[in-house]
């Protein structure tokens, strides 16, 4: 890999500066996913200079975690906190290539890993229906929850006001 030899020969930072400024963040380009695809090991140092790629979807439609899924590169027993730390948002969408949720997705593969798919039926016992979300139906959910919690910060303000007033009074 010709990012390994630079890594070596300028170092991390220097080489990740460089590719950052010849290839800044681009909705056209979603460089983890390119990453992952050709060189996965360096997925984790490509993420501290481009974070917002993270949240990044590739041409097919598929978020990172789906694809880093897809791949099949991802096993419980040599990477359990990407299946740990996932999301409840990343388990409950269905994968827009294959229609499958998370946990059918790890049963599906060539080489299936069961370790996987017990830990996300584990955290989603419900998954197992099928009931996928889609990312409409989670940003849906996501505004209605913030519509929510303004409406209640909202309420609790006049009567927190009201008290101040009242020790001002006394």
């Amino acid at each position: 890999y010709a990012i390994k030899e630079a890594f070596k020969f300028l170092g991390q930072n220097k080489t990740m500066q460089i590719i950052k400024r010849c290839m800044p963040l681009s909705n056209d380009y979603p460089i983890l996913h390119i990453v992952h695809r050709l060189a996965h090991r360096y997925v984790e140092i490509f993420s501290v200079y481009y974070p917002d790629a993270t949240y990044m979807r590739d041409s097919k439609n598929q978020t990172l975690f789906q694809s880093m899924l897809a791949s099949g590169k991802k096993k419980f027993a040599n990477h359990p906190s990407f299946f740990l730390q996932a999301s409840d948002d990343q388990l409950a969408v269905k994968d827009p290539v294959t229609d499958l949720l998370p946990f059918a997705h790890a049963a599906s593969n060539e080489t299936s890993d069961l370790s996987a798919v017990y830990i996300l039926l584990r955290r989603d016992p419900t998954s197992i229906w099928g009931h996928g979300r889609s990312t409409e139906r989670i940003v849906c959910n996501k505004r209605k929850r913030e519509v929510k919690e303004e409406a209640s910060r909202k309420q609790t303000k006049p009567v927190e006001e009201e008290k101040r007033g009242l020790i001002v009074f006394i």
